[in-house]
């Protein structure tokens, strides 16, 4: 389940599964829905923790991940979407003609 704060990733993720991998390791899975899954880490290396709190630290390092992902994604369509031109056809000459009318 999704943390109220990531509410916003929630269009990108199908699921959030927990391992407890050693005494000491836990690992939170967020499986995306391109299939792809991202690992988040915690190491509760002097065990001071319980499992819910160890789970919490995992998802957060995961969401973490998610959210540069997210970032660098948008980024480069961002980069995409500028490099296009943004004008076709019978735009440009109608703005060819706006321009000519203003210049009279």
């Amino acid at each position: 389940m999704l943390h109220q704060e990531d509410k916003h990733l929630e269009d990108v993720i199908e699921k959030i599964e927990y391992q407890e991998v050693t005494d000491t390791i836990t690992i939170c899975i967020v499986t995306l829905k391109n299939e792809h899954s991202v690992i988040g880490t915690y190491n509760d290396y002097m065990r001071l923790y319980e499992q819910d709190i160890c789970n919490h630290h995992a998802y957060r390092d995961a969401m973490d991940k998610v959210t540069e992902l997210e970032y660098y994604a948008n980024k480069k369509l961002h980069e995409m979407m500028c490099s296009q031109p943004e004008h076709t056809g019978n735009v440009i000459h109608i703005e060819k003609l706006v321009i000519k009318v203003k210049n009279k």
